[in-house]
């Protein structure tokens, strides 16, 4: 499973964002034992796990399966949004700007 994590954390983290996750998701097709969900901030981006054993039973797979389904028009809107506001960059402490105001007071 720790695969199938790291993979889907490699994707978000490709967009600049920290992720979390917590036991247990909403899909159907993952063990309940081995199936997690993959959050950004609050916002759910996607699912991972060992793929249930009757979907690899209708496949005719014999081994164990990891899998990770992620919703990137989930995570995009985050992203657009942190980097609208955020220099965070791993190897430095992080900074958040506001916009400023014009001259004119706009």
């Amino acid at each position: 499973m720790f695969d199938a994590k790291g993979l889907a954390e490699l994707v978000v983290a490709g967009f600049g964002l920290p992720s979390t996750t917590r036991l247990g998701g909403v899909l159907p097709g993952f063990e309940p034992d081995s199936h997690a969900t993959l959050l950004i901030g609050d916002t759910v981006v996607g699912e991972f796990g060992e793929v249930s054993a009757s979907a690899r039973a209708a496949w005719g797979i014999e081994v164990p399966v990891f899998a990770a389904a992620l919703r990137l028009d989930g995570a995009l809107p985050v992203a657009r949004a942190r980097r609208a506001t955020s220099r965070c960059r791993a190897s430095r402490p992080c900074s958040v700007t506001w916009p400023s105001r014009s001259a004119s007071g706009r």
